[in-house]
């Protein structure tokens, strides 16, 4: 234990790089004292959906970084169905891309590296003790790492929380990914994303997704998954796996093109509150540590917003000498993400076969008369076109009554 770091990072995935660019942003002189810890090598594999929103490909642009030189997709907009309702919603122009996460993951590791930041991967941390002037990290080979700052960025199964008495999150949902072989076209699956809630007449509480992708070779393939079961839960998997075939078999665009049986691999994911504890002394949270947006799985929106609000709570703590980071968690309810929270609780709320049905259009706009309901600010607000605080705006609460109106006409015409 030689060099007192500044701040050590644990995890490089994309919340532990981007937490350490943003510092190096504010204060390039500060690259030397970061050190960010990934347990496993790089290029790893990464289950998810790989959209990149237009806002985090901007906020990555803000630092000099591209990934447009990396094989990905570009969509214009998302279409979110269920049963035979279908309404879509547009990225207003936005580069919204996806891309392979083994990919974007690396490229962010390697932009932090070229930054000076130091990174050690391969080195997984087994604990973590708080002394008097800062915190020690402890190696999986028993080398120890003294640090100011403590940034946990170890995903959702990381288990940082657990070392230093932060309050545990939520159980984790399960979520299924799968690839499948895409014949590229100009359908409007091929640049569009699509969101499907008929999971939800098969005793699924989510959806499915389809996102026109490519493989780690650059090959044309959709992304899809389903997300809705209980993590751990026998029974949870069978139930997932039935309801993503025959949303899939909902679809002809992908009909001929999804596999008999897919290869899907599992993976835990809990979502974003912003009640839940995160930070304490000399440490925050970061990423997926902290969620995923419960509405769509969206996490790389969230590990832009922690890592912004976290480098800059991490710069005063180091100026001030007071690492109680009480302002990050107030930072984190002024983000873009808690607008995002807010559209999606409204959204899931509505998770029920009947319920939905019926307030479909209180989400959507279903007449396509140009009038903006959730969805579409919560596109635009994904897409970096409009802030986040937009929602809260009258108008929207104009076009809410609009929707609570025609969801009164609709039941209306139910009984």
């Amino acid at each position: 234990m030689s060099k007192k770091w500044k701040v050590a990072i644990i995890g490089g995935g994309p919340a532990g790089s981007m937490t350490a660019l943003s510092i190096c942003r504010e204060r390039p002189e500060l690259a030397g004292d970061i050190l960010i810890i990934e347990g496993r090598d790089f290029p790893r594999e990464k289950v998810c959906g790989g959209g990149v929103s237009g806002k985090v490909v901007a906020y990555l642009r803000s630092m000099g970084i591209s990934i447009e030189d990396a094989p990905y997709v570009k969509t214009k907009g998302m279409y979110v169905r269920f049963g035979d309702k279908e309404s879509y919603v547009s990225f207003a122009g936005r580069d919204t891309h996806v891309i392979r996460r083994s990919v974007f993951d690396s490229r962010l590791l390697e932009a932090a590296m070229e930054r000076g930041v130091t990174v050690r991967k391969g080195s997984p941390v087994s604990g973590a003790y708080r002394e008097r002037n800062g915190v020690v990290l402890v190696g999986g080979n028993g080398e120890k790492y003294d640090t100011q700052v403590m940034v946990g960025a170890d995903g959702v199964n990381g288990e940082s929380r657990t070392w230093l008495g932060i309050a545990a999150r939520k159980r984790p949902s399960l979520l299924l990914q799968a690839d499948f072989d895409r014949d590229e076209s100009d359908h409007r699956f091929d640049f569009n994303l699509l969101l499907d809630f008929s999971a939800l007449k098969y005793g699924v509480p989510g959806y499915a997704w389809f996102f026109p992708s490519v493989d780690d070779e650059g090959n044309p393939v959709f992304n899809t998954g389903i997300t809705g079961g209980s993590f751990g839960d026998a029974g949870s998997g069978s139930l997932l796996r039935g309801a993503h075939t025959a949303v899939a078999g909902l679809h002809p665009r992908f009909k001929g093109l999804v596999p008999r049986k897919f290869r899907y691999r599992p993976y835990p994911e809990r979502d974003f509150s912003p009640f839940q504890a995160n930070s304490g002394q000399r440490v925050l949270f970061v990423g997926e540590q902290i969620g995923v947006n419960p509405a769509d799985g969206e996490g790389l929106g969230i590990c832009a917003d922690s890592a912004a609000i976290a480098a800059v709570s991490i710069i005063k703590a180091l100026d001030r000498g007071d690492y109680s980071f009480r302002d990050y968690g107030l930072g984190l309810l002024k983000s873009d993400s808690l607008a995002l929270w807010i559209a999606s609780r409204i959204i899931t709320a509505c998770l029920t076969d009947r319920r939905f049905d019926v307030l479909f259009p209180l989400i959507l706009n279903m007449n396509g008369d140009g009038r903006e309901f959730i969805m579409d600010h919560y596109a635009k607000i994904f897409a970096g076109a409009v802030k986040g605080w937009t929602l809260y705006s009258p108008s929207l609460l104009k076009e809410l009554a609009f929707g609570i109106g025609q969801l009164v006409s609709s039941s209306t015409r139910l009984l």
